[in-house]
């Protein structure tokens, strides 16, 4: 948000899972500038020396659509690459993984959630969010990222101020569990344990859920 709200906007161009960094207290730190650029403001005077547009360059999987010449760059074009990453977090999938058919995420996660399977979306070895409402709200967010139609897709603003609220709905208490687990524990075996207990409480709880779930279609355009 802090690059796109820039005097002019400063654009990643290669938002993806690798070039998210966590620091000491395991908050996320955008890295990685080799791609990216200032977009000229729009009011520049006539007689200002034009810089020669930059190629559209980006990572396969993560890079927009619609971002097929020098004048389509946008701040949509990091916000593509962003729902893409949700999508990855929520599912525990790639980008693009050969083993999957389809291997493009958007390609297997809009159909589900066109006809209103939320649940089957969501990584099986992490518990999802208990509130059906909030599951579908996140969904909802990765898809409005990841639409073909830029205009509609929404802010980094807008993106912002929506997983603010939807943080405080999501409980952390299996991530907590598991990164003091991972402290504290020497044996790796141990922390296999950890992981496997984590994994077997969000498979009895997704089945769960699926059950209790509405299978009402999510509203989801292009």
């Amino acid at each position: 948000r802090a690059l796109h709200d820039a005097d002019p906007p400063v654009i990643h161009r290669d938002v993806k899972s690798a070039n998210v960094l966590l620091d000491a207290n395991l908050d996320a730190r955008l890295g990685d500038f080799g791609l990216a650029l200032r977009v000229p403001k729009a009011n520049a005077g006539a007689g200002a020396a034009a810089a020669t547009p930059a190629a559209p360059a980006g990572t396969l999987g993560y890079l927009d659509p619609a971002y097929v010449t020098p004048e389509s760059l946008s701040t949509k074009t990091d916000v593509f690459s962003f729902g893409i990453l949700l999508l990855e977090i929520i599912s525990g999938r790639r980008a693009i993984d050969v083993q999957h058919s389809p291997p493009s995420v958007v390609e297997w996660a809009v159909p589900l959630l066109r006809k209103g399977k939320v649940a089957s979306l969501f990584d099986p070895r992490v518990a999802p969010p208990r509130d059906p409402a909030t599951r579908k709200d996140l969904a909802a967010l990765a898809a409005s990222c990841v639409r073909s139609c830029r205009e509609r897709r929404p802010s980094m603003a807008d993106i912002v101020q929506r997983l603010v609220v939807l943080s405080k709905a999501v409980s952390a208490k299996v991530w907590n569990g598991l990164a003091d687990g991972l402290a504290v524990v020497g044996n790796p075996c141990a922390v296999v344990d950890i992981q496997k207990t984590i994994s077997k409480r969000a498979a009895a709880s997704n089945r769960a859920e699926s059950e209790r779930e509405s299978t009402s279609a999510l509203a989801f355009d292009d």
